[in-house]
């Protein structure tokens, strides 16, 4: 069977359902809220989910904003799980906590350039802070977190979409599709799903990175899902509009957990939401990138190629014994 992707990505707030809002974005990190308005007085565009141009224009406005010089912050918390097998229960292993921080930037043709980047910390079940040390209860070696930074994730995208397939083989190729999401429109909702499954060659290379290497491929799929108030998404005021939504991920084991080729894998579970500040972080977050200037900033510019973990990995650190 093929293995079908349906991105071209590497990879990963409050819906207001009553009311309006009405237009306007400022510069700094935004939401897609705005002064109420009356449900009369609002204007409405109705929303063609089969259209690729409207597709486009609803994933920027979810996902960003329209605006280019208004930065949007998508948070994301989960809970990181262990799967080995078939008969062992499914194990919760730490906390995660972070966001991308993206600028979305109209090009001529009318396709845009999404810049950004991102940041994830690792915490304790329990207390909920940063952990620099963890200990694994596989193996019950105390190791060190090496927390994310991925600098830059950007990406280009547009109504025509490239498809995947074979990823990671020598039979891959790329089909060009419509941009068209998959939608599901109830009563005053409108909820779109965005799936990624990638596969590629691991940078970790398993006779060098003995330890840390989970083999020779990294496979990795995510699901997104984001809901909206109908009427945000048919008001043609709105450059940015609020969502709540889901993410969920399986990929390998991360390369500080030095679990190497052993079977299994990890799950991830989280909730994501469109924030308006930097102070609305947990203060463990909130205090860690108060450090870090260049995690609470887009780009102003597009470069490539994109650095996955895996990458930055392999730069910052070397093979262990």
């Amino acid at each position: 069977m093929q293995d079908r992707v349906h991105s071209n990505f590497s990879r990963r707030s409050v819906i207001r359902l009553a009311g309006a809002a009405a237009a306007g974005s400022t510069a700094g990190l935004v939401a897609g809220g705005a002064a109420a308005a009356s449900a009369a007085d609002r204007p409405r565009v109705p929303f063609d989910e089969r259209d690729p141009r409207h597709n486009l224009e609803a994933f920027i406005r979810i996902t960003g904003s329209t605006d280019p010089e208004a930065q949007v912050l998508m948070h994301n918390e989960a809970r990181v799980f262990s799967v080995i097998g078939d008969d062992e229960i499914v194990q919760p292993l730490m906390d995660m906590e972070g966001y991308k921080v993206r600028r979305s930037v109209r090009l001529d043709d009318g396709s845009f350039h999404i810049l950004q980047r991102e940041v994830f910390v690792y915490k304790d079940l329990e207390t909920g802070e940063i952990i620099d040390h963890w200990r694994n209860p596989f193996t019950n070696e105390m190791v060190d977190v090496v927390h994310l930074f991925n600098n830059p994730v950007n990406h280009h995208i547009s109504t025509v979409f490239p498809r995947y397939y074979n990823p990671g083989t020598e039979e891959r190729r790329v089909e060009a599709e419509p941009f068209v999401m998959p939608w599901a429109i109830l009563g005053g909702q409108a909820t779109f799903f965005f799936d990624t499954n990638t596969k590629w060659k691991n940078v970790l290379d398993p006779k060098v990175w003995k330890r840390e290497s989970t083999g020779e491929y990294v496979r990795v799929t995510e699901s997104e899902w984001y809901t909206v108030a109908l009427a945000d998404l048919e008001d043609p005021r709105l450059q940015s509009i609020d969502y709540v939504g889901g993410w969920s991920r399986l990929g390998p084991w991360l390369p500080w957990m030095f679990m190497g080729g052993e079977p299994g894998h990890l799950r991830y579970r989280g909730k994501k939401t469109k924030l308006c500040s930097i102070d609305q972080l947990s203060d463990p977050l909130r205090s860690y990138v108060a450090k870090r200037p260049l995690a609470q900033q887009s780009p102003t510019q597009w470069s490539e190629p994109n650095e996955s973990s895996f990458e930055g990995y392999a730069k910052s650190h070397k093979p262990r014994a």
